[in-house]
């Protein structure tokens, strides 16, 4: 099972300002200058490929689908559960072991030496742990199909120098072990990822106490282990997570050295990991991988328990596996693990925390800019040393599982985040025509959960050469708003401008098409949604269609037909004919002599005075 870094659909919202943390490739260090302009060019290049979700189920970091539609701006969790497993629990991980659908827990008990495994009853109960005797002083738990049976196995990191490997017999059973040899000193982080490309799950750990060796355990296709690479990344490696990095479609390793960087292993495609990158952050321990700023490439949040912080670097857009560090904030103490999952449902990934000190999983939400912010604790059984996630109830939500190593407890969290409705905009009724090149119509927005007046109204323009965004402008306050809209005179065509309005956390739009005719005689007709069309200058014949449209005949004997909808109706200079068609349409006949066809008061018809 390869692991797989969380995506979303890239964005088109401007960025914060970033501090930049320094980053060098193969010891050279790049020069300042370079530096400056590839910060410059992050800043001014957004954007990116899309892609979905996915569960890297190992010790430190699990993920799960991202649920499609809009959070409030907070989370909430039911009070944890907590379930007795063997002592000393230093790591939990998630997967269906019986086969049942449901997502089931594994911890790695250090005192105990075994694992524990407890099944899910699919409403996010959990049964008593089975216990499995592993190697001794266990400290780290993953999961992958190691033999290609279709089952969930285990791998664990125990004592000194080895791996244990857990076969599942089908039935969430693990009494199919097979220790293989490690490095040296203690194993601690194991991860899953095809290194290799053969399609068959292997692992990587690193060491307590060698900590600048790395080891990749290539998988024989029957979940045999006994190829093992060392590997030397130069500095320590406290913790480890796996993504691709340099989109080359092979999964990369990263490990922060808990000093003063984090160092990314990019693999050749073989299983071998040469070619290293650093990126400066201090007294980092813990990482996960996440795509905070919407961008389509693998971003990092760290953990540092010295500093109760949560880290997020973010990549720069030319990838490569180069990272800045973008912000940092506080979380309960001592985190010693972290994780990512989208937990207000808001389409971005957020992190949590389990932290040992404060007993308790401190929630960050992602801002789109890549900044992890909006902090809430949530209490959880004794001395959680690691967290994980899972959709464990399966109403679509992820919740958070702990392991307690001083309670012997996993504490379980389900996710109980209320939805958010996102806000509303559309084209209401009435207008003005400013000249004949510009006019302004009405908007009416709201929200289920926000005042009116706390929604952001925005818009751009789909044609820059017709309508330039600096010239549209918003206006109004609470439901009622205004869009201004300026055609370069110059100009004939067509734009799009979207109006788009904000709670802060989901949004909606809404299209206006802008149509300027020649200053010779035009005919335009515009579409079924909202319309504002410009004759200029001649004998226009302009028709609206269905929508509330804003028709502006200008200078000209002009024919103005509305048609379905809520109509404004500018004849302007000449001698105009105004039809409104069904609606409530506002007829303006201006200087001339001007003439309504179906001026009707009961249709809601009404006019400024200037049709007889």
């Amino acid at each position: 099972m390869a692991a797989r870094w969380w995506t979303k659909g890239a964005r088109s919202r401007p960025r914060e300002d970033r501090k930049f943390a320094g980053w060098a490739w193969a010891g050279a260090t790049v020069s300042l200058v370079e530096r400056m302009w590839h910060m410059l060019r992050k800043r001014l290049v957004c954007g990116g490929a899309g892609g979905a979700a996915s569960a890297v189920l190992a010790g430190l970091m699990v993920m799960v689908p991202s649920v499609a539609m809009a959070q409030s701006d907070g989370v909430s969790f039911s009070p944890s559960t907590d379930f007795p497993v063997g002592g000393d629990p230093r790591s939990v991980a998630v997967g269906d072991f019986n086969g049942d659908g449901h997502p089931d827990l594994v911890t790695a008990n250090k005192a105990a030496n075994t694992v524990s495994v407890l099944s899910n009853d699919g409403s996010g109960g959990f049964t008593n742990g089975t216990d499995f005797p592993v190697g001794t002083s266990p400290s780290s738990v993953a999961v992958g199909d190691f033999n290609g049976d279709g089952h969930v196995d285990l791998a664990v990191s125990f004592g000194f120098q080895g791996l244990s490997v857990l076969l599942n017999d089908g039935s969430g059973g693990f009494a199919n072990r097979t220790d293989f040899s490690a490095f040296g000193g203690v194993p601690d982080s194991v991860v899953v990822g095809d290194f290799n490309g053969d399609g068959h799950p292997d692992l990587a750990t690193n060491y307590a106490s060698f900590g600048s060796v790395l080891s990749v355990f290539l998988n024989d296709g029957s979940g045999g282990f006994a190829n093992r690479t060392d590997i030397s990344v130069g500095t320590s490696a406290l913790s480890l997570a796996v993504a691709d990095f340099n989109s080359d479609g092979h999964p990369d390793l990263v490990a922060p050295n808990g000093i003063d960087r984090v160092t990314v292993m990019l693999n050749d495609g073989s299983g071998s990991f040469a070619n290293h990158i650093g990126a400066s952050v201090s007294d980092q321990y813990s990482v996960a991988v996440g795509d905070f700023n919407s961008d389509g490439l693998p971003d990092l949040a760290t953990a540092s328990f010295p500093r109760n912080t949560v880290t997020t670097l973010l990549q720069f857009t030319f990838g490569g596996g180069f990272f800045y560090t973008q912000s940092s904030n506080t979380v309960g103490d001592s985190p010693q693990s972290i994780a990512v999952g989208d937990f207000n449902s808001d389409g971005r990934p957020d992190a949590v925390t389990g932290n040992n000190v404060a007993n308790t999983v401190s929630v960050l939400l992602d801002d789109v800019y890549g900044n992890l912010t909006n902090r809430t604790d949530f209490p959880v059984d004794a001395g959680p040393r690691s967290v994980a996630v899972g959709d464990f109830n399966s109403d679509g939500r992820p919740d958070l599982a702990t392991a307690n190593r001083t309670a012997n407890t996993v504490s379980v969290l389900l996710n109980t985040t209320t939805p958010n409705t996102p806000p509303t905009i559309t084209v209401a009724a009435g207008g003005q025509c400013v000249t004949d090149t510009s006019g302004s119509i009405n908007l009416t927005v709201g929200d289920a959960e926000s005042p009116p007046g706390d929604l952001v109204v925005t818009a751009t323009s789909s044609n820059q050469a017709l309508v330039p965004d600096a010239n549209i402008t918003v206006g109004g306050s609470d439901a009622n708003r205004t869009l201004t809209v300026a055609t370069v005179p110059a100009q004939t065509g067509t734009a799009i401008v979207t109006a788009q309005v904000s709670d802060g956390f989901a949004t909606s739009t809404v299209d206006i098409t802008v149509t300027a005719g020649g200053n010779q005689p035009n005919t335009i007709s515009g579409t079924t949604g909202a319309d504002m069309i410009f004759g200029k200058k001649g004998d226009d014949t302009i028709s609206g269609q269905a929508g509330n449209d804003l028709l502006c005949g200008g200078s000209g004997n002009d024919k103005l037909i509305g048609n379905a909808g809520d109509d404004t109706m500018y004849g302007a200079n000449g001698d105009d004919v105004l039809s409104g068609g069904a609606g409530a349409d506002h007829f303006s006949g201006g200087k001339g002599t001007d003439t309504a066809t179906d001026l009707t008061a009961a249709e809601g018809d009404t006019q400024d005075g200037t049709i007889p």
